[in-house]
C-alpha cells in the first residue's frame, strides 16, 4: 500500500501548480495589490490549467509555479462563478505532464480518495481520506486554505472531482465533481456564456411545530 501510494504521488505531483494571484488595489491601500495563493492542475500538454475561479478572481495579474519551481504568467481563458471553475493558460516550449480527468459518477461512499494542492501557499502536499458524500463531492482528505483548485483523485491517479471549499479547520474537503466540470469545459473554452436557471425558491428546515400547524405532518 505504501508503494501504492508512493507512486500515485510521483505520478500526479508534476502535474500539481500553485497559483500565485496578485489582485486589484482597495480603497483603503491604493498603492498596494491584494495577492493571494491557490492551487490547479494541467489538464493537457499545451498547458492548459484547471482552478477554481474564486481562487483568480479580480485578479490583475497570475504566475503559476510549477512542481520544478519554474514560474509562468497565466492568462484567464474562461471562468465561470456558478460552478466556480476556471482555466488558465501558460506558454512553455516543453511539453508538460498532466492529470488525467476520471469518471466521477462512478465514485461511492467510503472509496479512498487522495487530495493535491498547496494548502497555506506553502510547498505541495498530499493527503489521503474517503469520500463522505458524492452529489457534491465530501472528504475527510485535509483540505486547507491555499488547496482551493486542487484536484481529487481516485486510487488510479485520475480527477474525480476539483476542491472548491475547504473548512478552516483542514479537516473537511468539499469537491465539484469533474464529470459536472467536463461537460461544460468545451463550450467554456469556445468562449460561451451561461445563463443559469433561477426559480427563487428558498429552503429551510422547519420544527415539528411548524411541520403540523402546516398540515404537512
Amino acid at each position: 500500500l505504501n508503494r501504492a501510494f508512493g507512486q500515485l504521488a510521483n505520478q500526479s505531483r508534476p502535474a500539481i501548480v500553485q497559483i500565485r494571484v496578485t489582485g486589484q488595489e482597495t480603497k483603503a491601500n491604493q498603492n498596494q495589490s491584494q495577492g493571494s495563493r491557490g492551487s490547479g492542475f494541467i489538464i493537457d500538454p499545451q498547458g492548459h490549467i484547471l482552478t477554481a475561479q474564486h481562487v483568480i478572481d479580480k485578479a490583475k495579474e497570475i504566475e503559476i509555479r510549477l512542481a520544478d519551481l519554474q514560474r509562468l504568467p497565466a492568462r484567464v481563458i474562461a471562468a465561470d462563478s456558478q460552478l466556480d471553475v476556471a482555466i488558465l493558460k501558460i506558454k512553455t516550449e516543453r511539453e508538460l505532464p498532466i492529470l488525467m480527468l476520471g469518471d466521477s459518477d462512478a465514485i461511492r461512499v467510503g472509496d479512498l480518495t487522495v487530495f493535491f494542492g498547496y494548502p497555506f501557499g506553502r510547498e505541495s502536499s498530499m493527503n489521503l481520506g474517503i469520500i463522505s458524500r458524492y452529489e457534491f463531492i465530501q472528504t475527510d482528505a485535509g483540505a486547507y486554505p491555499g488547496g482551493s483548485g486542487g484536484p481529487i483523485l481516485n486510487t488510479k491517479g485520475h480527477v474525480i472531482g476539483m476542491i472548491t471549499m475547504a473548512s478552516e479547520r483542514g479537516n473537511m474537503g468539499f469537491a465539484t465533481p469533474i464529470n459536472v466540470i467536463k461537460r461544460i469545459l468545451p463550450r467554456l473554452a469556445n468562449g460561451e456564456k451561461f445563463a443559469w436557471g433561477w426559480l427563487g425558491v428558498q429552503m429551510s428546515d422547519i420544527s415539528l411545530e411548524q411541520a403540523r400547524s402546516l398540515g404537512i405532518f
